[in-house]
């Protein structure tokens, strides 16, 4: 990667050597909530090359930040994993993400790439409100993917899979998600519609929408 060193003696440029490619952030997002394969990679980042994504694996090895495992029997299979130097990124990529927040109005497209994007933005999100008085273990399913939220009455947690024991299930649609934090829709008017299906302890399910309606203040309240 030294080619394309900016050659400065400066925190900034060095991370940039390593992190500034086109695609690579966005490789660290999709790496963020777990190991991945090539296939799923490729599948998550709709528009990049192969042989480009290949070129941006390498150079994340090269520069330590991620490492190549293949997964115990009876996976058997490669995949790519952050190191302890690339789970580092998270606060820079969620950062980020926080200042991105305010274009997203504007953004001509509303459906986030694939789950693994969708865990990061909504624990982004999540990260800028309070989560007082919120206590719930919930199984999102969302779009046929699973995604375990346990709210603890102090941060929101999201990660792939199901929580054990949940309190309540929550199946629904990117679409209907998005409308309500857009404001374009209520969680009565979706379940209402069928939109959105919940099963188990309707309050402990009302608890995800009341986290949302605070990161729809909270984002409304961001200067463009």
């Amino acid at each position: 990667m030294a080619n394309r060193s900016y050659g400065q003696y400066c925190g900034l440029a060095l991370a940039l050597d390593r992190i500034g490619d086109r695609w690579t952030l966005l490789i660290v997002r999709e790496l963020l909530p777990g190991p991945a394969r090539f296939g799923e990679l490729h599948e998550a980042l709709p528009g990049i090359a192969t042989n480009l994504l290949t070129r941006r694996l390498r150079d994340l090895e090269e520069a330590g930040l991620l490492e190549r495992k293949t997964l115990p029997s009876p996976a058997n299979v490669p995949v790519y994993e952050l190191s302890a130097l690339g789970q580092g990124l998270g606060p820079v990529v969620r950062e980020i993400s926080l200042w991105g927040v305010r274009f997203m109005d504007d953004a001509e497209f509303e459906r986030p790439a694939n789950p693994r994007s969708m865990v990061m933005g909504m624990s982004v999100m999540a990260s800028t409100v309070s989560i007082d008085g919120l206590n719930a273990r919930l199984h999102l399913l969302l779009d046929g993917y699973d995604i375990s939220t346990v709210m603890d009455g102090q941060q929101a947690d999201f990660s792939l899979g199901v929580p054990p024991e949940p309190d309540a299930k929550i199946e629904t649609d990117y679409e209907p998600l998005i409308a309500m934090l857009k404001g374009r829709a209520t969680p009565d008017e979706m379940i209402a519609e069928g939109t959105v299906v919940i099963t188990g302890d309707q309050d402990a399910a009302m608890s995800f929408f009341e986290l949302f309606r605070r990161v729809r203040e909270s984002m409304a309240a961001v200067p463009a």
